[in-house]
This record gives structure tokens, C-alpha cells and sequence, in this order.
């Protein structure tokens, strides 16, 4: 997770702690996605959040 803060405090401004609650909250999203069998939402969740393609999806789960 550490690569997609990076990335986030780099591309987009934000402070490590705007960047790591970010994260976490599409991390939650994410999880509770592929919990209900709605895996298909999973990228697009992460698009949505964090404006970043599935490669990155591999992070979150």
C-alpha cells in the first residue's frame, strides 16, 4: 500500500495522511465488494476512489 500512497501524496498533493485515509476507505470498498460476490465492482471502485487502472487492484486484496 505503500507504492499507491506514494503515488497519491505524488500525483495529487495530498498529505500521507489524506493519501493513507484514502486508501483505506477504497481498501474497505473494495473488501466488502468482493465479500458480497460483487466482484466485478472491484475495479471500478478503485477507479472511482483513486483514479488508478486494475493493475493496482492486486494491492487491495
Amino acid at each position: 500500500m505503500e507504492e499507491i500512497i506514494s503515488i497519491l501524496m505524488r500525483r495529487d498533493h495530498l498529505t500521507f495522511n489524506e493519501a493513507y485515509e484514502l486508501v483505506c476507505e477504497c481498501r474497505e470498498e473494495i473488501l466488502n465488494a468482493c465479500a458480497e460476490g460483487r466482484y466485478w465492482e472491484a475495479e471500478d471502485i478503485l477507479a472511482d476512489f483513486l483514479q488508478l487502472e486494475p493493475d493496482y487492484l492486486m494491492y487491495f486484496l
